[in-house]
């Protein structure tokens, strides 16, 4: 059987809103992933706080369920902060698990890879295992078509000089 092109799409995603039209946080936007807040446009250095193809503004709040760092037997949610500092974004990721242990860097990528470096070592994980790449933006949600399309909804995407605008499959929802 081959694929239709109608087969081979994404399906939409859907986007709650208030009735003022906002996104309604919090959203679960997949089953291991809830966005708390987007966050906003930071007030200077805003060339800090995108790259080509990812937005990433001070306050955005998501939590995502993953592989504990403390047992890796289990699943514990992990809470994914981007924060304004004068050098630029800190990314922080706090398991759940130890919560006064918060992971904090430069970019997503290094602290998802933080993060799986504590997975490895308390799982005794191979070292091919050890060499797999995470992609932090997609761990933090910013990857996904709803995170997307609410951030390019905003004012503040207009200031991003380097962010090219992706066209996203979103249908609304207001209650």
């Amino acid at each position: 059987l081959g694929l239709t092109e109608y087969d081979q799409r994404q399906p939409m995603r859907l986007i709650y809103r208030d009735e003022s039209g906002n996104p309604d946080m919090p959203m679960r936007i997949a089953k291991d992933l809830c966005i708390y807040s987007l966050g906003k446009p930071p007030n200077r250095k805003i060339e800090m706080y995108h790259d080509q193809e990812t937005i990433y503004f001070p306050g955005y709040v998501a939590v995502r369920e993953h592989q504990s760092m403390v047992n890796p037997d289990h699943l514990c949610k992990y809470k994914c902060e981007v924060l304004e500092d004068e050098k630029g974004p800190i990314f922080r990721v706090t398991c759940a698990d130890s919560p006064n242990e918060p992971i904090n860097a430069r970019s997503a990528n290094e602290a998802w890879q933080e993060v799986a470096n504590e997975i490895y070592l308390v799982s005794n994980a191979s070292l091919s295992d050890r060499k797999q790449q995470i992609n932090g933006c997609e761990r933090f949600g910013l990857m996904h078509e709803s995170v997307i399309a609410m951030l390019q909804e905003t004012m503040g995407h207009l200031k991003c000089s380097r962010y090219e605008p992706l066209a996203v499959g979103v249908s609304n929802f207001v209650h």
